[in-house]
């Protein structure tokens, strides 16, 4: 499997997802959320990340959300359900990370 995996690239939990999904077979790329983009034409979205066509993966993790503004918090997460909407599989789902982030939401749905 193709397999990108979002986080910040210097850190060991992506150096180990990275170390053994290779071991496993996999082909592993690590990914940025400062070159995750967007590109709409009539019919058709395509997602890039860098030079990386993200729609080639067959999975995304997402292992962490930088911070932002709201407004850039909301595009990322409105291009991972994007993403998914084209078939590549996301863990963890924008719906869940949007869990995570809003922590009234989160305490919310515990009540």
């Amino acid at each position: 499997m193709r397999i990108g995996v979002f986080g910040n690239h210097d850190s060991w939990y992506v150096s180990e997802l990275c170390r053994v999904g290779a071991a496993r077979g996999h082909v592993m790329q690590p990914l940025l959320f400062d070159q995750f983009a967007a590109k709409v034409q009539t019919g058709r979205v395509d997602f890039a990340c860098g030079d990386i066509d993200l729609r080639s993966l067959d999975v995304v993790l997402v292992r962490t959300m930088p911070p932002g503004s709201l407004e850039r918090v909301v595009s990322r997460m409105d291009m991972l359900a994007g993403l998914e909407v084209c078939g590549v599989r996301v863990i963890n789902s924008p719906r869940a990370l949007e869990c995570a982030v809003d922590k009234y939401l989160t305490t919310q749905r515990l009540a």
